[in-house]
């Protein structure tokens, strides 16, 4: 059995009852500050906020089987983040492009210290964005 992460023991009522507290950027800065990513049935609580479900996905080296929650999303969440979950549907079972692997990579040898580590880098800020799991509406 996987062993529970800080995002696993986060309350994940939080982003079904509290959508407006903008709970994406919550699992984000955990993330960024050495969060290890949640279990992939944390994943369903995340449906509701699509902003989440993106942070966490892009988290994973791979998307995990998540087509039968995937239906539960309400049609109006669907076409309002239509190209969110279009990516979603392409990249479950699929391989991650490289650059979003050598991200995973880069994040896991950081660890806690990815936050301050990837600000202090010399590179565009496209990129450190990116690094830092930037929110876009889609995952790679």
């Amino acid at each position: 059995m996987r062993k529970r992460t800080e995002l696993d023991e986060a309350r994940p009522e939080v982003v079904e009852d509290y959508p407006n507290q903008h709970p994406e950027l919550i699992a984000c800065s955990l993330l960024n500050h050495g969060a290890k990513p949640p279990s992939s049935r944390m994943l369903k609580m995340c449906l509701l906020s699509p902003a989440t479900l993106e942070v966490m996905l892009n988290s994973f080296q791979v998307v995990p089987a998540i087509e039968e929650w995937l239906q539960d999303v309400p049609d109006e969440l669907l076409k309002e983040h239509k190209p969110l979950f279009d990516s979603v549907w392409r990249m479950i079972g699929q391989p991650r492009k490289l650059q979003h692997l050598c991200r995973c990579s880069l994040r896991r040898h950081l660890g806690a210290r990815c936050h301050s580590a990837v600000n202090k880098l010399d590179i565009p800020c496209t990129l450190r964005e990116y690094l830092l799991l930037r929110i876009n509406g889609e995952i790679h």
